[in-house]
C-alpha cells in the first residue's frame, strides 16, 4: 500500500474545503455536523491508533452518522488527510521568535515542527510533498519564514 499524501483528491474541492468555501446549495434536513468536527474525531483517532484506523466508516460510526451521510461533508479519505495535515498546522505551537538571534528563531522553529509531530504522530507518515495551501499551511509557512526576515 502507497503512503499517504497530501493533494491526493480532487483539487478544486480540497481547496473548498480548506478554506470552507461551500460551493453546492443545500436541499433537505438541516445537517447535524460540521467539518471542524468531522476533522477534529478524524485527527483524535489517528493520534490514539494511528493513521490507518481512520476510515470513512470507523469515522461515520464514531460520529453517530452512515457512512453516506459523512460523505456529504467529506468527498473521500484523501481529502480527510489534507483536512486533518492542514488543521494539524492551524493548531501548532508558534513561539514568538521577536527579537531573538537567527539561531534561536530557527531552534524555535524546529522545536514547534518537532512538538507537531510528537502530538500527531501520524502527520510524519503522509508525503507533503505536494502540500495542500490551506490556511494551517499558510500561517506555518508565514511564522517560519519570520524566522528569517531581515537575514538578506
Amino acid at each position: 500500500m502507497a503512503a499517504p499524501r497530501t493533494s491526493a483528491g480532487d483539487p478544486a474541492r480540497t481547496l473548498a474545503l480548506l478554506w470552507r468555501v461551500d460551493q453546492r446549495a443545500r436541499r433537505g434536513p438541516e445537517r447535524g455536523l460540521d467539518l471542524d468536527t468531522i476533522v477534529g474525531r478524524a485527527t483524535a483517532l489517528a493520534d490514539q491508533e494511528g493513521l490507518e484506523a481512520v476510515t470513512m466508516r470507523r469515522l461515520a460510526q464514531g460520529l453517530g452518522v452512515s457512512t453516506m451521510a459523512l460523505y456529504t461533508y467529506v468527498p473521500g479519505k484523501d481529502e480527510l488527510i489534507d483536512l486533518m495535515v492542514d488543521a494539524a498546522y492551524q493548531r501548532m505551537p508558534r513561539a514568538d521568535t521577536t527579537g531573538q538571534p537567527w539561531r534561536q528563531r530557527l531552534i524555535a522553529i524546529a522545536d514547534d515542527n518537532r512538538a507537531l509531530y510528537l502530538a500527531h504522530p501520524w502527520a510524519s507518515s503522509v508525503s507533503t510533498l505536494r502540500p495542500p495551501l490551506g490556511p494551517g499551511l499558510m500561517a506555518k509557512y508565514e511564522h517560519e519564514l519570520a524566522a528569517l526576515d531581515g537575514l538578506g
